[in-house]
């Protein structure tokens, strides 16, 4: 909690330093877009409250009761005048934007040259530029918002105290959930505001909103004199305030997650330094070695494992941006600990959607033992074996055991429908225009007439592709991405990165002819939909093919051409062996 109450402390008075520093270099420029940025605020309320003051005047038969101050004979002319106003309140909103951004971006650029003599992070002037109206935003939206409030006093008291103490009260409580949420076991609101706080401030702008409309509607519901304009001016003064509150207060979230960047761009005493990001601050949290154990424990009891844990080891992920854990058990067995957080969900949500069609046994895959949602993160128990690797020695004859595996297994069609509907296969990549993105590469007539003989051919290679049987593809088959089961073989952990590709695309072991040879022969007695003329050259142009749509999309487009090139020897191999056997 001591932690927790520093660290908010912390940033408050970060927040309340920099604008005063900032406010202190350049003085002339922050006062004038502050206070620029003031009178844009008051016009954004002047150009939504007279157009409803037009339209109430204009609708109304004489003169309303709640505008005393205008005579009859006048009324055309106030109608007129509060429409010109309205106008003019919107076109200065538009100038006075652009007017803001201009001053900031130019005293921003004044800071940054003054402070960084080197390039820290791409557009940065652009970056400075934002930061400078951020902070004058915070001091506009701070400055709004304390007028909006005295206003309130002086028109409407009872409003004023609703609405001074709903405000008090929900920062009250915000804060106390950030600074001890977690330690009282709220970490589903302690979450809520620190990983979703656009979200959170929506609803708490809206419950405000609604308890201070009740109150302004209660001298009419209670038969109290209450003039109608003061309730109207009052509702939307009331939209704006919070609006201005609820963007300050988003502001000052966004700052103090920049921080780090914001004192190396401004100041030059300051230096880029690395901090926790938000995501790393919640999984040290929430998945500390006590916290994970019991993780572990539930989710064995999720599977009817009996075991108990001993440990929960950290291991460097995968995949990056995720968890990854070793437990280990009592009786010597050991599980692998998943951690999918939310930005990383899709592979998590990717790989279930290829087990609930194809089944973990029809693949080298671990066995699930259980799966549930741990806040925000998604987590799931694996078998593990012993926990090891294959041997250095023994591993690439684990590898060619598990890629015939892998290769032997057709995927389902309603594995492809999924896949295809929002996914091309390669076939569908190999596109005139995609191709054409190597043009840039091409040095010389010879490199020419190569390319231009690879297009010429390409319908042909085309429909060869989209006519070979399609394999399940991993990426993340690498020895350390494994485990060796029980029974001796080697199952690859992650499956959330998987594809459809052509046989031989990207699950055999190399390039070369012999491994191609004892991988098709294997195949045939194990995949009975395998075409008869399918032979090792179309194994390697579909290797080829997987290759080349690599290198373009990477850009690598002088390694595209050099595939381009073994392609076409290819084909020219097998026209030349065709022609032989005629």
């Amino acid at each position: 909690m001591r932690s927790a109450l520093k660290n908010y402390l912390a940033s408050v008075a970060w927040l309340a330093t920099t604008i005063f520093n900032i406010a202190r270099r350049k003085p002339r420029s922050f006062v004038l877009s502050v206070s620029l940025t003031i009178v844009l605020l008051v016009m954004k309320f002047l150009a939504m409250v007279l157009p409803l003051k037009v339209v109430l005047l204009a609708a109304s038969e004489g003169i309303p009761s709640y505008t005393p101050f205008i005579d009859a004979e006048d009324k055309f002319l106030w109608i007129a005048g509060l429409a010109i106003g309205a106008v003019v309140a919107f076109v200065l909103v538009q100038m006075l934007e652009s007017v803001v951004k201009r001053i900031c971006v130019a005293a921003g650029t004044d800071l940054m040259a003054k402070s960084a003599d080197m390039q820290l992070v791409p557009n940065q002037v652009e970056r400075t530029g934002i930061y400078f109206i951020q902070m004058s935003s915070l001091a506009a939206d701070g400055a709004f918002f304390a007028t909006g409030m005295v206003l309130y006093a002086i028109l409407t008291p009872l409003t004023f105290a609703a609405y001074l103490g709903t405000v008090l009260s929900s920062l009250a409580l915000g804060s106390l959930f950030v600074i001890v949420g977690q330690r009282w076991g709220l970490g589903g609101l302690h979450r809520a505001i620190t990983q979703h706080t656009s979200a959170y401030l929506s609803f708490n702008s809206t419950v405000i909103f609604f308890i201070c409309f009740l109150v302004i509607l209660l001298p009419f519901f209670a038969g109290w004199e209450l003039n109608m304009l003061v309730a109207l001016i009052s509702i939307v003064l009331l939209r704006r305030t919070l609006s201005a509150l609820t963007g300050a207060i988003a502001t000052s979230v966004k700052l103090v997650a920049s921080h780090n960047l914001v004192d190396a761009l401004m100041f030059r005493e300051k230096q880029l330094v690395q901090v926790k990001s938000i995501q790393e601050q919640t999984s040290e949290s929430m998945f500390a070695p006590k916290k994970r154990r019991e993780l572990a424990s539930a989710l064995l009891a999720q599977g009817g494992v009996e075991s108990k844990v001993d440990d929960v080891i950290w291991l460097d992920p995968v995949v990056a941006g995720t968890l990854s854990f070793i437990v280990h058990c009592d009786d010597k067995s050991c599980f692998h600990l998943q951690v999918y957080p939310p930005s990383k969900s899709h592979i998590a949500m990717n790989e279930e959607a290829l087990f609930a069609v194809m089944g973990r046994e029809s693949l080298p895959a671990p066995k699930l033992i259980g799966e549930m949602r741990y806040g925000d993160f998604i987590c799931r128990l694996l078998t593990a074996g012993e926990g090891n690797s294959p041997a250095a020695k023994d591993w690439n004859s684990k590898l060619r055991d598990a890629v015939v595996r892998i290769a032997s297994v057709s995927p389902r069609e309603d594995l492809v429908a999924i896949y295809s509907s929002t996914r091309p296969l390669p076939y569908q990549t190999l596109t005139d225009e995609f191709i054409d993105r190597v043009k840039i590469a091409l040095n010389g007539k010879k490199e020419q007439r190569l390319f231009e003989t690879f297009k010429r051919d390409l319908p042909v290679l085309r429909e060869r592709i989209a006519l070979m049987p399609l394999s399940i593809g991993n990426s993340n088959m690498a020895r350390v991405h494994s485990v060796l089961e029980d029974d001796g073989f080697a199952t690859f952990l992650y499956w959330g990165q998987w594809s459809l590709e052509p046989l031989g695309a990207g699950v055999m072991l190399s390039t070369s002819t012999l491994t191609y040879v004892e991988c098709l022969e294997k195949l045939r007695e194990l995949r009975p939909d395998l075409p008869a003329s399918l032979s090792v050259a179309d194994l390697l142009t579909a290797r080829h093919v997987q290759v080349l749509i690599q290198c373009i999309q990477k850009q690598s487009f002088a390694s595209a051409l050099e595939t381009i090139r073994e392609i076409v020897a290819l084909d020219q191999h097998r026209a030349s062996m065709l022609s032989a056997a005629e």
